[in-house]
């Protein structure tokens, strides 16, 4: 109990923003999403983290250290191999 009610608290806080981009964004290769918090949510005075939910993802993990691109982790578009 003496853990739980700070946990809880500092939960209540969270503001949890949700935004749906896969209509927005369809075939391009760099998007822009806007969206608007009020100014009363309090989020100016705090960090904020950014999250991504992929949905129906499923990747071989040794498929992907293999393909993985550290220069376009990076942000540099890299061309493809012909």
């Amino acid at each position: 109990i003496a853990i739980g009610i700070p946990v809880l608290m500092a939960s209540n806080q969270v503001l949890s923003v949700s935004v749906r981009y896969d209509e927005l964004c369809k075939d391009q290769a760099v998007c822009t999403i806007e969206f608007d918090l009020s100014d009363d949510d309090g989020w100016e005075d705090q960090d904020v983290y950014v999250y991504y939910q992929l949905d129906n993802f499923y990747q071989n993990h040794r498929r992907y250290v293999q393909s993985r691109a550290a220069k376009q982790l990076t942000g540099e578009t890299l061309k493809l191999d012909s």
